[in-house]
Parts: C-alpha cells; sequence; structure tokens
C-alpha cells in the first residue's frame, strides 16, 4: 500500500529528538559527540498505517484490485470499503476523545515509530529514546531527551 499514489508517506526522522523542540532536519547537534545520532535509515517511515487517513484510501484501492481479480463479488468488496471506512471515523472520533485532555502535553516514545498518528493528530511529541534502527540509546542520547523534555516544561 506504500507504493499507491494515494498514500501519504513520510521520510525517517534522523534525530531522535522532533516535534516541537526540533526540525525534522536538524543538522545542528554535534554528531560526532553522540555515537547513537546517525542516519539510520534512507527512505520512508513504514508505518503509515498509523494514519488514518491512509487507513480510509486503502479499503477503495483494495476494493478496485479485488473486483478486477473477482468482479462477482464487486458489491461485497465495496460495502466492506464503505463499512471499513464509517469504522476508521468512528475510532477517530474515539481517539480525540481521548487525547482531548493531554493533547498539549508534550511526550516522548520508546521507538520512533508513530509519527504519522502524531501529525494526524497533532500530538506534540518531542522525541524517542530508540531510533528505528534498534540501536540501544546511549547516555547521551539521554540527555539529548531530557534536554527536549525540559524546553517544553
Amino acid at each position: 500500500m506504500l507504493e499507491t499514489s494515494v498514500t501519504i508517506i513520510l521520510p525517517y526522522r534522523k534525530t531522535t529528538t522532533f516535534g516541537v523542540t526540533a526540525k525534522k532536519d536538524d543538522h545542528t547537534k554535534d554528531e560526532a559527540a553522540d555515537p547513537d545520532y546517525q542516519h539510520a535509515h534512507e527512505g520512508y517511515d513504514p508505518h503509515a498505517w498509523l494514519d488514518p487517513g491512509n487507513g480510509k484510501v486503502w479499503p477503495d484501492q483494495i476494493a478496485a484490485v479485488l473486483s478486477d481479480l473477482n468482479p462477482e463479488n464487486q458489491i461485497n468488496y465495496v460495502a466492506t470499503a464503505v463499512e471499513g471506512k464509517a469504522e476508521i471515523d468512528q475510532v477517530v472520533c474515539d481517539i480525540e476523545v481521548v487525547l482531548a485532555s493531554i493533547w498539549e502535553k508534550p511526550f516522548i516514545v520508546f521507538h520512533d515509530a508513530y509519527q504519522y498518528f502524531e501529525i494526524y493528530f497533532n500530538l506534540p511529541a518531542v522525541g524517542a529514546i530508540s531510533l528505528s534502527d534498534g540501536h540501544d540509546p546511549s547516555p547521551a542520547r539521554f540527555a539529548e531527551i531530557r534536554k527536549a523534555t525540559q524546553k517544553t516544561d
């Protein structure tokens, strides 16, 4: 689904601090001082299913392909796509209700896998302890995350 033209795709983040405290491509930190700071991935973040917008366009894409392969069941495929999109709308509403009381509170994540969700719901994530490459965080990484969270107080 990442290869369809309707999918919103985001590049991997290249720093452990982001969101409200760092620009996506902020290269001002001393990369040599932190061995964990590296461009862990090239290309795009594959966690695109965490964007409900993607989740709402994919059922139509899937229904179209299945309908081409099995035209006699097209009505079922289209109906399932419509139902799925309605369920996503309901889940988005439910999530917005849950997030309402904490919307403005900055937070950190352990693993940088949630940017699609963060962007869709406008959440103020400030950093990740672990980059998507799975390397263990260093003391320098913890110091950087701590500094980022202190900027938001």
